[in-house]
């Protein structure tokens, strides 16, 4: 009996240490992500401070007079589909925070 439970004890250690470095590794792809996310965010709160409702439409309409209505249509469809899926998510628009938590519960 003590034969085989030495190379099941061996299997599980081995096993948690791989799913340790697994875990690592996903949190600091993580920490990447969020970081290049963190940018975005300061960039996307500095428009929203200087936006306002007829330099939104100024932009649309130069963006809609420069590309054409064709791609700024795929365009806007685009972002407000990932918008919507982001906001979806956890409710708060999240997503780190939920692809943590999911990797998290996976490793469980």
């Amino acid at each position: 009996m003590t034969g085989h439970g030495e190379p099941l004890a061996l299997r599980r250690h081995r096993l948690a240490a791989r799913s340790a470095a697994q875990r690592a590794t996903a949190a600091r792809q993580l920490a990447d992500i969020g970081a290049g996310l963190d940018r975005l965010d300061r960039g996307l709160a500095g428009v929203g401070r200087l936006a306002s409702p007829p330099v939104l439409l100024a932009g649309a309409a130069a963006l809609l007079f420069l590309i054409g209505r064709n791609r700024t249509r795929r365009i806007l469809s685009g972002g407000l589909a990932l918008f919507l899926a982001t906001r979806r998510v956890d409710g708060t628009g999240n997503i780190l925070g939920w692809l943590a938590g999911q990797v998290v519960r996976r490793s469980r």
